[in-house]
């Protein structure tokens, strides 16, 4: 896990799972602390620290429904594979 915070409140976090290939399984930000960076920051953070440990690849799941989680994820390059985005990194 990787947790964004400000000095009084956690804001968001994202979890990664790397037992096969990593895997990003959740991304969570506050309701009322969105859509000022913090996802694409707790991505960016993991995604770093995932190829400074020497992985090519990651991967994860976003439903189409979910539009935010696939602006972000559309935005770095992930691809829609059938109904979902598949982000290889």
């Amino acid at each position: 896990y990787a947790v964004a915070a400000a000095p009084d409140r956690y804001l968001g976090l994202i979890r990664v799972v790397t037992v096969i290939r990593p895997r990003l399984g959740l991304i969570a930000v506050r309701a009322d602390e969105g859509r000022r960076g913090i996802a694409r920051a707790l991505l960016a953070h993991a995604l770093g620290t995932l190829h400074r440990a020497g992985f090519a690849a990651a991967w994860t799941e976003v439903h189409e429904s979910n539009q935010a989680a696939s602006a972000l994820f559309e935005g770095i390059g992930a691809r829609p594979m059938s109904s979902n985005l598949e982000l290889v990194r």
